[in-house]
């Protein structure tokens, strides 16, 4: 599946850099184009959507919104976007894991599936790691592996998705990994740092403390290898089926026409270059990826089946 993700994140680029321009000049928005962010205001995915928004309408002309609505993960927007008319007016801004989630725990009460939408582009995607004290005897995560299976590790988390696979490794290892639930990523490092969690799940906000020897990687929770430390591989790469692909994707409602999907991830791929954008991601601990349509689209259809393996097992528990 990551092969196949990264063929199709090459694919997309060369696409785009060869069909855009020209596709561009061809469709233009006949008004405000609004990104409706599933998320409330001054959040990382919120942070993001204003830079992407401000740098397209610098590069283009065109008059771009941000609309915050929050809900669910994403449910509210996409509950709206779902109903609104395939022009290229109306786009949505969200974060994969949650969407997954919420399709496979209740699908059947909600108003959409992922055929309700054409998945334009991807923003980034967001490194999330499996840390521990700089000064912990814990080195890698088989030495954190033997230490669950002794004695039982704590794993601070935040959210349902770090939740999840935590639990899924508990049952797949058979290992004593217990999560401890937390309101934010600042509580996380309190704790870890503070010594009151053996390890921790983070995304972005542990680089500055990996790059200053506070915080130490041993596994990547992604499918890829996390920014803070491109050594240490993920929890894929050392045989365990599980991960938490945290990307930023642009959605419009289903039915829209090619040149307006190719002309907005264009201008999607173009803001990514953009110094503004660039320095959204760099804080965030991200790196800029634009899958295009067809790559974005892929992506979402097979996490929602990886997403079902790690619920299966977490459930066990």
């Amino acid at each position: 599946m990551l092969k196949r993700m990264m063929n199709l994140a090459v694919t997309a680029a060369l696409a785009i850099g060869l069909a855009g321009p020209v596709l561009a000049e061809e469709w233009q928005p006949d008004g405000p184009i609004t990104l409706n962010v599933g998320f409330g205001a001054g959040g990382s995915t919120d942070a993001l959507a204003r830079a992407i928004a401000q740098s397209i309408e610098a590069d283009t002309g065109w008059d771009v919104v941000v609309e915050n609505l929050p809900g669910a993960g994403g449910v509210a927007m996409l509950s709206k976007l779902q109903a609104a008319k395939p022009d290229g007016l109306s786009l949505g801004v969200g974060v994969s894991i949650p969407v997954w989630i919420q399709l496979k725990r209740r699908g059947d009460q909600l108003p959409f599936t992922l055929d309700s939408f054409d998945w334009l582009s991807t923003m980034g995607r967001a490194g999330l790691a499996m840390v521990v004290a700089g000064d912990s005897a814990v080195q890698t995560f088989d030495d954190l592996l033997a230490k669950a299976k002794d004695s039982g590790v704590t794993v601070a988390t935040n959210g349902p998705a770090q939740e999840i696979i935590v639990r899924a490794l508990a049952t797949e290892t058979g290992a004593d990994f217990r999560h401890v639930p937390t309101k934010s990523g600042g509580e996380i490092i309190q704790n870890l740092l503070g010594g009151h969690v053996d390890a921790a799940t983070l995304g972005g906000a542990h680089v500055p403390y990996v790059q200053k020897g506070e915080m130490r990687v041993v596994a990547g929770l992604a499918p890829v290898r996390d920014n803070a430390d491109l050594d240490v591989p993920t929890l894929m790469e050392m045989g365990y089926p599980f991960a938490i692909d945290a990307s930023f994707y642009i959605a419009a409602p289903a039915g829209l026409p090619d040149t307006a999907k190719a002309a907005l991830s264009g201008a999607v791929d173009q803001a990514l270059a953009s110094d503004g954008v660039q320095k959204a991601l760099q804080a965030m601990g991200m790196d800029g990826n634009n899958l295009g349509p067809d790559g974005t689209a892929q992506m979402m259809y097979d996490g929602l089946e990886t997403i079902a393996g790690m619920l299966a097992a977490a459930d066990q528990k």
